[in-house]
C-alpha cells in the first residue's frame, strides 16, 4: 500500500511538473512567434517612414502601402491610412499595434500589444 500511495505523489508531482512546463513552452511560443512578425515587418515599417517623412505628416502614409505576404503562421496585417499596423493571429490570437509617430525629421515606433504572455518586453503596457 505504501508504494502505491509513494506511486501515486510521484505521479501527481509529474502531472504538475508537465503542466508548468508546458503553459511556459506556450508562452514562449507566442512570443516567439509575435517578435517574429515585428522582425519580418521591418520593411513595411521602413515603407510608412518614407512616406511619412516625405508627405511630412502621418496622414495618408499608409495609403498604398502593400502588406507584406508569408509572414510566420500567415497573421492577419491591415495597415492603416495613418500608417498603424496591426497584426492578429499565431497560436493565442496574439494582436499587436505599431503605431509611427512624428519628430522633427525622425520617424519613432511605439508598439502596444495584447496579453504580457504573449508579446515582447517592449510591446507590453506599462
Amino acid at each position: 500500500m505504501k508504494s502505491f500511495i509513494k506511486g501515486m505523489l510521484g505521479a501527481l508531482l509529474a502531472l504538475i511538473a508537465a503542466n508548468l512546463v508546458m503553459s511556459q513552452y506556450c508562452d514562449y511560443r507566442s512570443r516567439a512567434q509575435t517578435s517574429g512578425w515585428l522582425n519580418e515587418i521591418a520593411a513595411t515599417k521602413s515603407l510608412i517612414s518614407e512616406n511619412i517623412l516625405k508627405l511630412r505628416s502621418l496622414s495618408n502614409s499608409g495609403v498604398n502601402i502593400k502588406k507584406q505576404k508569408n509572414l510566420i503562421f500567415n497573421p492577419v496585417t491591415t495597415i492603416t491610412a495613418d500608417g498603424i499596423i496591426l497584426i492578429q493571429g499565431g497560436i493565442h490570437g496574439q494582436v499587436v499595434a505599431l503605431i509611427p509617430k512624428l519628430s522633427g525629421d525622425k520617424v519613432s515606433w511605439s508598439c502596444i500589444g495584447g496579453a504580457a504572455n504573449d508579446v515582447p518586453t517592449f510591446c507590453r503596457a506599462p
